[in-house]
């Protein structure tokens, strides 16, 4: 990615009334809804509930082996989860093929 390219839609976002003085609304949501990935018997990723509002930075902590990775290779479509779903902005990327 080029230096200040944005990730992102390319449209701006819009002010709002619940948004603080000078900054704008998030224009879109990642949401986790009960997230699970079984690898056979291993459970790498259970049930988890995550929502990430737009323009937000976020980072994933824990020690090796907790799921950290399955749930991005998940959010990219690299692998598909056992049970629940992954929405963007309100629409689910479960069936979407990776970039």
């Amino acid at each position: 990615m080029a230096t200040g390219e944005q990730l992102g839609s390319a449209e701006p976002e819009t002010p709002s009334e619940d948004a603080p003085a000078g900054r704008t609304a998030p224009s879109s949501a990642l949401e986790l809804r009960q997230l699970t990935k079984h690898f056979g018997d291993v459970v790498a990723v259970d049930n988890v509930d995550l929502t990430v509002d737009g323009g937000s930075y976020i980072v994933l902590l824990g020690p090796s082996g907790c799921g950290k990775t399955t749930i991005l290779r998940m959010v990219g479509g690299h692998e598909h989860p056992t049970s629940g779903n992954i929405f963007l902005d309100g629409r689910s990327l479960l069936g979407i093929p990776s970039a």
